[in-house]
């Protein structure tokens, strides 16, 4: 773990070497971290903090060198950090943590300060929120519970793509349908409407608010067509993540996407740490075998034989002078990281991303 400090600011425990090396070291906020003094327990564990909000933080100021912007991150990831979590669905009371809500009202959308962290602080939909006010919300509906409403799957898919495409239209679309159906059904009669996949809709049973937020931002709506449901018979929604069938899809989702992608990024990966290893060993012993080559020369004076190649010139007292130039030519014409790599590792990442 490495911990982010500058002057009186303090964030302990934040980041993993891993989420460093990706994240931070691209900004200049690098210079802000430090090894943690304090090494993990074998007994504890330790959960990396560069949350996505963090991380968005991080990428808006990175073209900054201003040390009151770190100020700012720092502070607003200190605050990020001590909202409490909210696993959701249940309902929690309300006057335990603070509540955000879309500027321009969707039905009774509201968001945990967790969640809103999470999903649209420094992002570009950032603006079309703002706090509730606890006396507001009681007045309205009553309630001194409320539950999250990003707690819900299609709600979190149709933000993927509204991030995806820079487009709040896409999370507005369809957290506008998702607030004003009934709740996905497992096993219950249903009043909303049904979609099924064309042309008989026999199969692919999907509620409202899954389709809404699933299948119409992702561009598969055509292959859907929309039933009227038979009164008094109970439906279940394919997506509806309660059902055994839907834990056990994703587990195999998991599983595939991992045995696709994770080996042949980790084999990439230790080929481009080689490859750096040598490339900085061919540097290294090259600058040195060329110092101490131009010792000699110093030493020399003029008049005595020169060595070299015509690649990279006869101007070395010694063998070892031209060994060293060899190497580091070697050295600065080595390509560390491979273009087809990058394209590769950023594929399979993107595939990764998919079933997360």
């Amino acid at each position: 773990m490495l911990n982010g400090a500058l002057h009186h600011l303090w964030l302990p425990q934040t980041v993993c070497a891993a989420c460093y090396e990706d994240v931070v070291l691209a900004t200049p906020f690098s210079e802000a971290f430090q090894s943690s003094p304090i090494p993990q327990p074998a007994d504890e564990r330790w959960n990396c903090k560069l949350t996505a909000f963090t991380q968005r933080l991080m990428e808006i100021f990175s073209g900054s060198s201003d040390s009151r912007d770190w100020h700012y991150v720092a502070a607003a990831v200190n605050a990020s950090v001590r909202v409490p979590d909210y696993d959701g669905p249940e309902s929690v009371v309300g006057a335990e943590r603070n509540w955000w809500r879309p500027k321009q009202a969707v039905g009774d959308m509201i968001a945990c300060e967790h969640c809103y962290y999470l999903y649209f602080a420094a992002s570009f939909m950032e603006d079309d929120w703002e706090p509730v006010d606890e006396e507001d919300m009681v007045a309205a509906d009553g309630m001194t519970t409320w539950i999250c409403d990003m707690t819900l799957l299609p709600m979190k898919l149709a933000h993927l793509k509204a991030m995806r495409g820079i487009s709040s239209r896409i999370f507005g679309d369809a957290a506008r349908t998702i607030m004003s159906s009934p709740p996905c059904p497992l096993n219950e009669q249903y009043e909303g409407v049904w979609h099924g996949l064309a042309p008989y809709g026999n199969y692919g049973g999907t509620c409202a608010r899954c389709f809404a937020g699933i299948i119409v931002p992702f561009g598969f709506q055509n292959h859907f067509t929309q039933l009227s449901l038979p009164a008094n018979l109970k439906f279940t929604c394919i997506f509806n993540a309660r059902t055994p069938l839907f834990s056990q899809t994703m587990d195999k989702l998991d599983e595939a996407i991992c045995k696709q992608t994770l080996p042949r990024i980790q084999s990439i990966m230790a080929l481009t740490r080689m490859r750096l290893q040598q490339h900085q060993m061919l540097m290294m012993s090259g600058l040195m075998l060329q110092g101490l080559d131009y010792t000699v020369t110093a030493v020399q004076g003029p008049g005595h034989d020169r060595y070299g190649f015509a690649s990279i010139g006869y101007n070395y007292a010694t063998m070892s002078g031209v060994q060293g130039a060899q190497q580091y030519h070697q050295g600065m014409n080595m390509n560390v990281v491979n273009g087809g790599d990058v394209v590769l590792v950023a594929q399979l990442e993107q595939m990764w991303k998919e079933v997360e």
